[in-house]
């Protein structure tokens, strides 16, 4: 399936080049599995198609906060948050890039400066930073449920500690569509301890990342 996807990406494009949504997608899948270069020159003739959609210009952020590359994700944000002030990827965009970078404290000042921005927007996600922390007063299963909801919110599980929590989620067919992420967030350095637990070799290697393990 992921190799059907990216091949059908850019003939689809040509196809119509003034379609969006195909640009959209093929942006992020190739994001995904760690073309982030391909993936940034995508977003940008994305954004240059419809420079007006809050989703489209996180496609441009969430590739420098994927590759630790702060003026990408200041280029947009603003932008995103003018959109559309209620977009989540654009209220926390900077705690996206510190906390996925694993820059915990200012982590925690991006996410507070998120909160006074929009605290309803932000308000999960401040919960889900405590209970990765490991901070008291946070109601463990009501954390779990909504990990369980998104492949991103795994990152919470990785740096918390729950290793188990982190591989079942990708491995569960109920989230089977999850799997072409998973190269992406093993790799990010909140969760690169995860690269020490064998199952992720395997799940890695099973997945169709060998071209990953080889560069290791």
């Amino acid at each position: 399936d992921l190799i059907i996807r990216l091949q059908s990406g850019s003939p689809a494009i040509q196809a119509d080049p003034t379609y969006p949504d195909v640009r959209e997608d093929y942006a992020e899948l190739l994001n995904d599995v760690g073309r982030h270069e391909d993936s940034l020159v995508a977003a940008r003739e994305l954004v240059e198609l419809e420079p007006f959609v809050a989703n489209f210009l996180w496609k441009i952020a969430v590739v420098g906060a994927r590759t630790d590359s702060p003026a990408l994700v200041e280029e947009v944000r603003d932008r995103m948050r003018e959109v559309d002030p209620a977009f989540r990827w654009g209220v926390l965009a900077d705690f996206y890039l510190e906390y996925w970078q694993g820059r915990i404290e200012p982590a925690r000042s991006a996410l507070a400066e998120a909160m006074r921005f929009a605290p309803e927007v932000s308000a999960q996600h401040a919960e889900l930073f405590r209970w990765s922390q490991r901070e008291p007063g946070i109601d463990d299963a009501e954390a779990r449920r909504i990990v369980w909801e998104r492949p991103e919110h795994t990152l919470y599980a990785a740096h918390r500690g729950d290793a188990d929590m982190f591989f079942a989620a990708f491995e569960s067919e109920e989230h089977r569509n999850w799997r072409y992420m998973l190269y992406l967030n093993v790799a990010m350095p909140i969760a690169r301890s995860l690269l020490a637990d064998p199952r992720a070799k395997e799940m890695l290697t099973r997945y169709g990342f060998v071209a990953y393990w080889r560069e290791k």
